[in-house]
């Protein structure tokens, strides 16, 4: 079977890695949220979910050492930590 160019092109893409999470990543708990008008009337809707504090990744500060292999096998395990944690937590809304 022939390939097509498309197929070709697809197979050597090679998807980049977000600087937040090339190495080490920490959760930085940020400002708790807030909608500007009809306050009330929303954290009625959402009693789960309104006023939580919006949560951010930042990269770790690591050693030349870690930082290396780090960029060199990506850490995609962060996914599996932090996925099921915000699947879990918020099942209402």
């Amino acid at each position: 079977m022939q390939k097509s160019p498309l197929q070709i092109a697809r197979q050597a893409y090679k998807p980049k890695m977000p600087v937040a999470l090339q190495g080490g990543v920490r959760l930085v708990e940020g400002e708790k949220t807030q909608s500007v008008a009809d306050q009330e009337e929303i954290k009625k809707l959402f009693p789960n979910t309104y006023g939580l504090p919006l949560i951010t990744m930042e990269p770790v500060a690591e050693s030349k050492e870690e930082s290396q292999k780090s960029q060199e096998e990506p850490n995609y395990m962060v996914f599996w930590v932090v996925l099921p944690v915000l699947l879990t937590e918020n099942t209402r809304n």
